[in-house]
């Protein structure tokens, strides 16, 4: 989106320090410059199906070479590498705000779930009035897979109203402690093993509202749909691309006889093309 971000990696060993993410900014426009960080690590953490955490900034005259090494924590398992290619730009700032509640939940999860329950209903709040809240949440229900839709099943089989109950006895219960009201109270492990059970429920009615109402891509939908194409658009006889495009080998030469001997390199951005992949003629 026309700026710039250096993402440093982790180093092993004793002086193992955590990966940070660094970008250009003018020490007076350090909120301005943390705002597209956490935008990043939104999108970053959506796009992975996981959450990118910051934990905090420092500002200097260089690349920070390192972030805050206690407090790191990463989703990622196994290898550290990892493509962020062709990630989405939001400019819907509804759009934002609920891809910032859903990092906030991600996070949360495994460290306090009635919070983060209330991270996963925000992603909803935020985008409807309470009426169309309601009307939204009791026409997706029944798209839900996995442990959701079996918590669903089972509050169903209680007699409950699903979309009231999450309402009334998650994001209600968790969010007010008045006297003799509802809540969630820290010490009854039945009211903790409840939350934890519904929060299931609230977080994949949060993934599914970005993925299917904003269509925000993950990586996953982009290998599915992605024109991979494209590049290709201003080169290639519009014929030759629509056989591309519905899945067809283009074996027939006269369709690509005015790129013979073109001039071409070969690159893996944002890395330079190797020189023996420079300049080479097409055939």
């Amino acid at each position: 989106d026309n700026n710039e971000y250096v993402l440093r990696g982790t180093k092993g060993g004793d002086d193992k320090q955590p990966p940070c993410i660094c970008t250009p900014c003018p020490r007076q426009e350090i909120d301005d410059a943390t705002t597209r960080l956490y935008k990043l690590a939104s999108v970053m953490g959506w796009f992975k199906g996981g959450h990118v955490d910051i934990t905090g900034n420092i500002w200097g005259n260089g690349p920070a070479l390192s972030g805050s090494r206690d407090t790191f924590t990463t989703t990622l398992d196994g290898g550290k590498y990892f493509s962020c290619n062709y990630m989405p730009i939001i400019e819907d700032d509804q759009v934002r705000k609920a891809l910032a509640f859903l990092r906030e939940g991600r996070r949360l999860r495994r460290v306090h779930e009635p919070y983060a329950f209330l991270s996963f209903f925000k992603v909803l709040e935020s985008q409807f009035t309470a009426k169309d809240r309601v009307a939204w949440i009791q026409a997706h229900l029944d798209h839900l897979d996995r442990d959701a839709a079996k918590r669903v099943a089972v509050l169903r089989d209680q007699g409950l109203d699903v979309g009231k109950h999450l309402f009334d006895s998650g994001r209600c219960a968790i969010a007010h402690a008045g006297l003799g009201g509802a809540i969630v109270d820290p010490d009854i492990p039945a009211d903790r093993r409840r939350i934890a059970e519904d929060l299931d429920v609230i977080a994949a009615l949060a993934t599914r509202y970005l993925r299917v109402e904003a269509g925000v891509p993950d990586e996953m939908d982009l290998y599915r749909d992605r024109d991979r194409t494209v590049p290709w658009h201003k080169l290639l006889p519009a014929e030759t691309l629509r056989r591309l495009q519905q899945g067809e080998d283009v074996v027939d030469a006269s369709l690509f006889g005015h790129l013979e001997q073109t001039k071409v390199s070969v690159r893996l951005w944002p890395n330079e093309a190797p020189e023996p992949l420079r300049n080479m003629t097409l055939v």
